[in-house]
């Protein structure tokens, strides 16, 4: 009976610390991430500058060019912008919540195991989204995986990296 005890406690113990490093890798995206932001907001009002005196430059209201350079170039970046703010957005309304729960894991690959086995194939975002981690550390778990041989990561350009089942789709 002591030993049942024992055990379990040892069991919670573990998961506590693998917990404990889970956060710590969390705070440390999150801060990556602020750092990287106040980057990108820097560089964009950097470019937003720029554009601004080439438009002036250029009078888009006369200039063909400006009006295409314009809607090419700086309608498509907007939306992309939009696109980034709306998913995080949609991480921060989320918070902790994970969309679906994995049992019978013990460790955060082990739930990536499992998912990636369940669906066959998914996209590296979506199970990120899961598992609630950074799709970078999911990443990184998916590559522990696939040099075990027991999940492949198949990369296709302009297109998000997306996790299968050894041998999925060579049929």
């Amino acid at each position: 009976m002591d030993w049942n005890v024992e055990n379990r406690l040892e069991k919670m113990e573990k998961r506590i610390n693998q917990l404990d490093q889970s956060f710590i890798i969390f705070k440390d995206i999150i801060l990556k991430m602020q750092k990287e932001n106040i980057a990108f907001k820097k560089e964009k009002d950097n470019l937003v500058e720029k554009y601004k005196d080439l438009v002036k430059q250029l009078q888009p209201e006369k200039n063909r060019l400006a009006k295409d350079v314009h809607k090419k170039l700086v309608s498509s970046m907007k939306n992309k912008v939009e696109e980034n703010a709306d998913f995080f957005r949609e991480f921060a309304k989320e918070g902790l919540q994970k969309e679906e729960k994995v049992e019978n894991a013990e460790t955060p690959i082990d739930d990536l195991f499992v998912v990636v086995m369940k669906n066959g194939k998914i996209k590296l975002n979506k199970v990120a989204k899961m598992l609630n981690a950074h799709e970078l550390q999911v990443e990184e778990w998916a590559k522990i995986l696939e040099d075990h041989g027991l999940i492949e990561i198949y990369k296709e350009e302009g297109q998000q990296p997306e996790l299968r089942k050894p041998g999925y789709g060579n049929n």
